[in-house]
């Protein structure tokens, strides 16, 4: 289902650069805000740390960036406190990569644009 809506969401970015020459920037931005408002409508749960969640939460938070709406940054915050602002769940660094099935960086990059960006604004 995770699949399904990551294409649709890749379909509708894609569909947005096709059109993107006739809609303004304000409109562009209007459709985005509304896709992930949407999304976080849908999916009161923010998720696991795994790489695909890691992934949905650095698009929001530059969502947040370029919106200003403050429900992104406090839904990717509840998804940081969620998973004890780790990309890990265990200490044993050798263990990661069969935990999540590859490096586990998207998940703490992720975590460190988060805090950057509440840091800043």
């Amino acid at each position: 289902m995770l699949r399904l809506y990551i294409s649709v969401f890749i379909f509708t970015i894609f569909s947005v650069q096709s059109f993107s020459k006739s809609l303004t920037k304000k409109e562009i931005i209007s459709i985005i805000d509304k896709v992930n408002t949407n999304w976080q409508n849908s999916h009161p749960n923010p998720g696991n740390s795994f790489w695909d969640n890691a992934a949905y939460h650095t698009g929001n938070m530059e969502v947040y960036k370029i919106t200003g709406n403050e429900q992104y940054r406090a839904y990717s915050e509840k998804w940081a406190q969620q998973n004890n602002w780790r990309g890990a769940t265990s200490d044993n660094k050798a263990r990661w990569k069969y935990k999540y099935g590859e490096k586990p960086s998207t998940h703490f990059l992720t975590l460190i644009i988060f805090h950057f960006l509440t840091s800043i604004f």
